[in-house]
Formats: C-alpha cells, sequence, structure tokens
C-alpha cells in the first residue's frame, strides 16, 4: 500500500504538468469505481496457518504490556526496537533535510521535489528488490543491509555538491526503508498470535512513534548550529559506528529468521 501511495504521489506531479486537474480527477473517480468492482467479486479461500509460537495475555487497554511479553519471550528483537527508534530519530525531518540541502548546498531550490521524488523513487526500488530477493536473502540479513544502507546514504546526500550525488544518495535512503520495514512486519507476524497481532503491533509501532518528536525538534536545533553538511557527515559517522558495532556484536541474529 505504501509503495502504491509513493507511486502515485510521483505519478500524479508528473501528469499535473501536461494534464489539466478535471482529467485527473476523473481518471481518480474510475480508478476507485474499478477497485471497487474488483473488490465485490473478489473471493478469499480460508487457509490455515500454523499458530505463532508465543503467548500473549493481558488487557488491551494495556498494549505495551503485550510489547514487554514480546520482548521476554522472543529477546532476539530488542536490538531491532533499538535500531528502529534510531531509523525513526534520524529519518523523522527528511523535509527538512531536503529543503536545507537544496538551498543552503546546492542553491536549487528546484531540487527540492526532486529529492522528494527521488526518495520515493527508492523506496519502490527497494520493495521491488526485497520481493525478488526475499527468495535466498534472510530477514536479519535485510535489516543488517538497512543498518549499512543508511549512513551511506547520508553521506552520500550530505556531502555531495553535486544535485546527481545527493539524488542518488536520497535513492539509497529510500530503499533502506523497506528492508527494515517489512522484515520487522514479517518478524512480528511469524511471533505474535494472529488474535494478538493487531494489539501487539499498534503498540510496538506507537513505542517506535514516541521517538519521531526527538527527531522532528532537536535535529533541525542541530542544523542550525552546526550547519547541513557537518549534521550529515557527524550523523553519517555515528550511525555506521553504531550499525556497526550492532552488527559486528551480532544482535542482529538468525533467531529473526524463525
Amino acid at each position: 500500500m505504501m509503495s502504491a501511495n509513493l507511486l502515485s504521489g510521483v505519478l500524479v506531479t508528473a501528469l499535473m504538468t501536461v494534464l489539466p486537474l478535471a482529467t485527473l480527477f476523473v481518471a481518480d473517480l474510475l480508478s476507485y469505481l474499478i477497485v471497487f468492482g474488483l473488490l465485490i467479486g473478489l473471493h478469499e479461500d480460508t487457509v490455515m496457518k500454523p499458530s505463532a509460537p508465543t503467548k500473549f495475555s493481558g488487557s488491551a487497554w494495556n498494549g505495551f504490556s503485550y510489547v514487554h511479553q514480546l520482548f521476554q519471550q522472543f529477546p532476539a528483537l530488542i536490538p531491532v526496537l533499538t535500531t528502529a527508534l534510531l531509523f525513526n530519530i534520524l529519518l523523522a525531518p527528511n523535509d527538512v533535510y531536503f529543503s536545507q540541502l537544496a538551498t543552503m548546498v546546492l542553491h536549487n531550490t528546484k531540487a527540492t521535489g526532486l529529492m522528494t521524488s527521488a526518495f520515493s523513487i527508492g523506496f519502490l526500488l527497494g520493495s521491488v528488490l526485497y520481493r525478488w530477493l526475499a527468495k535466498i536473502v534472510k530477514l536479519h540479513t535485510f535489516i543488517q543491509l538497512s543498518l549499512v544502507e543508511i549512513p551511506i546514504a547520508f553521506f552520500l546526500f550530505g556531502e555531495s555538491t553535486w544535485l546527481l550525488g545527493s539524488l542518488l544518495g536520497v535513492i539509497l535512503l529510500g530503499s533502506a526503508l523497506p528492508f527494515f520495514n517489512i522484515s520487522n512486519k514479517t518478524i512480528l507476524q511469524r511471533q505474535v498470535p494472529e488474535a494478538d497481532l493487531a494489539t501487539v503491533a499498534n503498540s510496538y509501532y506507537a513505542l517506535i512513534n514516541l521517538s519521531q518528536p526527538i527527531g522532528l525538534l532537536g535535529i533541525p536545533l542541530i542544523i542550525d548550529a552546526l550547519g547541513m553538511r557537518t549534521f550529515t557527515l557527524l550523523a553519517s559517522v555515528t550511525y555506521l559506528a553504531i550499525a556497526g558495532g550492532i552488527i559486528a556484536s551480532r544482535k542482529i541474529s538468525p533467531a529473526l529468521d524463525r
């Protein structure tokens, strides 16, 4: 769904330059009618799934107790949560990065839109590549790859004074998201019983999203004090050191694949 949303954003932006809004509106309405018709004719076969290995108990009003039980029963997920928190803090102010790079480094305000589109394209490429590699690459390896991609991408798009170099970095940054997000969701689906999945997943991602204000409020202040290029260099080196330590200590373990 997220890939479709990103693709539609890039597609609509391009079509708005050549087609009137009325035509786009009619096309959008027709697409909803077509999808509605397909959904009416959709038949779902009942598939028996093996039960997840963990058991959960508690009140739905206290969803974080489910997350605590998840970590107790599956401690291999704790380093994944740690990296997700770092991931979320660093990537929360993406719009700030793009606008700062476009205006202060590249001195080209039009580059902001190009970077936004490049990020979406990277996400789509990462999603397609994930599906292609999923049969041969393990879940923990995808997470490790995403941890390495982030600092490299930050260094490329932040330190390059060449627009194409920055766009390549943004594409790499976008491609890291599906590697991490899809793997993370797959692990939850395997470890949490279907009856508890919604409660546990909502609480798990709520815990991750609590870190966003740190990035949204704190990082612009750091950029204002240090400058964009100094910040991206510092962020990429720091994140690479943390990711390297996590990978070298084998915290992202093959236990995530089971």
